[in-house]
């Protein structure tokens, strides 16, 4: 899926649940902090900076030393991948190897 079918799939998406913003380029692909990236995904600031460190967690933009932004696109990305059908799934990466 390239992105702007996926950008677009998920503008579709969000004007089904007619939040405000969702449907607009600027919201999905905005630079934001990690403490928002973290609430988005659901997860603690600690947990995020472990992906970091251990790979395997979505993509990140470093500014400088100190400042890590994310883009809302990319999490999504990275939870969609992670989506499964049972707890026996193993997902895509086990069929690509």
């Amino acid at each position: 899926m390239t992105e702007s079918s996926t950008i677009t799939a998920l503008a579709g998406a969000a004007e089904e649940a007619a939040v405000p913003g969702y449907g607009d380029a600027d919201y999905w692909f905005s630079l934001i902090g990690e403490q928002e990236a973290a609430s988005f995904l659901d997860l603690t600031d600690r947990t995020l900076q472990k992906y970091r460190q251990a790979g395997g967690g979505p993509k990140f933009c470093r500014l400088s030393a100190r400042s890590i932004k994310y883009r809302r696109y990319d999490l999504r990305l990275w939870s969609e991948a992670r989506l499964r059908a049972s707890t026996s799934d193993p997902g895509p990466e086990a069929s690509a190897v």
